[in-house]
């Protein structure tokens, strides 16, 4: 599971649908209180889909991953639907971006497709997600345009970003340069940083698994880092804050209050 942690700071009541099958990570849904200004994307690999469910002005943005915190700017009192592809994983129905396109971009789409006219008109969280995968399904295909670039991802994502590049190359028979350049014409960055961000989100994961209090060295040894200064650089590198912080807000009462798993 992936984690946007801090899109709840627009709401409090964010409902979650997982799907985990067929590129999709999962759907949600939350009604925006504010116009987002403390509400953060995080790196996760990932893009989504988030259409807004404005009355007056519908509109759908393709929303990549970044490469740091950046705000989300939303519609105070909007409805708001999305869908989070898995890592390396985006579909559309006409095909016109690939997953690298869309990588540090928001995109706003000029007019909603048929089938998102047809999930707005619904309103209905079920209903809109069942109306997208009937578009979706049959389109779908798991086939890869480049399966080099996706077995170096799908080994980066086996151990949780923990990993050297070089043992990588080593073990797909490429040098470090020609991986790398793989990768990134497939999925718009580095395995490096692919590997980062996979990282980050696997220590989010141990957060919200229940780590009762940061316990800086264990992290430290798990995920390999050189030692806590290393550790606390790369948490400011990608979310501007300490582990510590992270931790108390997925761990905070009011933070599991809001969040609906269904």
């Amino acid at each position: 599971m992936l984690y946007q942690p801090f899109f709840l700071n627009a709401t409090s009541h964010y409902m979650r649908h997982v799907a985990d099958k067929c590129g999709i990570s999962h759907f949600y849904t939350f009604k925006a209180e504010n116009d987002g200004a403390k509400a953060l994307g995080i790196p996760d690999g990932c893009v989504d889909i988030l259409m807004c469910c404005d009355e007056d002005n519908p509109t759908l943005t393709v929303c990549g991953t970044g490469f740091s915190p950046r705000r989300l700017y939303l519609n105070a009192g909007v409805q708001y639907f999305g869908i989070r592809f898995r890592p390396g994983c985006f579909f559309t129905e006409d095909k016109q971006l690939s997953f690298a396109d869309v990588v540090g971009k928001d995109i706003e789409c000029e007019q909603l497709p048929d089938t998102y006219k047809r999930m707005f008109e619904s309103g209905d969280f079920y209903q809109m997600i069942d109306i997208f995968l009937k578009s979706y399904l049959p389109l779908y295909s798991d086939e890869a345009d480049n399966e080099k670039a996706r077995g170096i991802m799908e080994k980066i994502l086996q151990i949780e970003g923990c990993c050297s590049i070089e043992d990588i190359a080593e073990d797909s028979g490429y040098c470090r340069r020609h991986l790398t350049r793989v990768f990134k014409d497939a999925y718009g960055m580095t395995p490096k940083t692919f590997s980062d961000i996979i990282r980050l989100q696997n220590i989010i994961a141990r957060f919200r698994g229940g780590m009762t209090e940061v316990d800086y060295q264990s992290l430290v040894d798990e995920f390999g880092f050189y030692d806590q200064s290393h550790l606390l650089h790369f948490f400011f590198l990608f979310l501007s804050m300490t582990p510590k912080r992270c931790d108390d807000f997925v761990s905070d009462e009011n933070y599991l209050k809001k969040l609906i798993i269904i």
